[in-house]
């Protein structure tokens, strides 16, 4: 099967930010722009399908290949997900989040959480060489933040000495 792709009619490749480095220095060529290079299979990069914009684009692509329209099963499912969205977003609106993990993923959590309302205020990538560190740092930060939000719930915000 992979000696045949080279004969494929594209290729889809999921990822924006690992791919960027790809080719450059030490880094190999990613396969979507090694097939493009050995065999001119077009390639095509889409970041991970998380939330309707990425999922749309991925959606989009696959009709274009395909010369045919999504199946009405996905179109259906779509609109079943914009209304959780809709129904989640009064309990989701301005709540804030920490994202942590590899650097697609948290791009894709990222977008995904704007799109439903959660702001995030922290958002680390993992550096596998300070995993420890990194783990350590954002559990007080978000103790920090939780402590903070409990506060000001309670009317008991502080700044500096005096009490807001």
């Amino acid at each position: 099967e992979i000696k045949a792709m080279g004969g494929s009619k594209a290729s889809i490749e999921f990822g924006r930010v690992l791919a960027l480095g790809a080719g450059i220095g030490a880094a190999p060529a990613s396969p979507a722009e090694t097939l493009r290079g050995r065999f001119g299979t077009p390639a095509r990069k889409l970041g991970l399908p998380l939330g309707l914009r990425e999922t749309d684009a991925f959606f989009q692509v696959l009709e274009e290949l395909s010369g045919r329209p999504t199946p009405r099963r996905y179109v259906t499912e779509r609109g079943r997900l914009l209304d959780a969205f809709v129904d989640g977003h009064k309990y989701l609106q301005g709540k804030t989040a920490l994202v942590y993990g590899e650097e697609d993923l948290v791009v894709g959590l990222t977008a995904l959480l704007a799109e439903i309302g959660v702001r995030p205020v922290m958002v680390f990538r993992r550096q596998p060489e300070k995993v420890g560190q990194q783990i350590s740092s954002a559990g007080s930060i978000l103790l920090h933040a939780f402590e903070s939000e409990r506060s000001f719930q309670r009317g008991t915000v502080t700044h500096g000495n005096s009490q807001i």
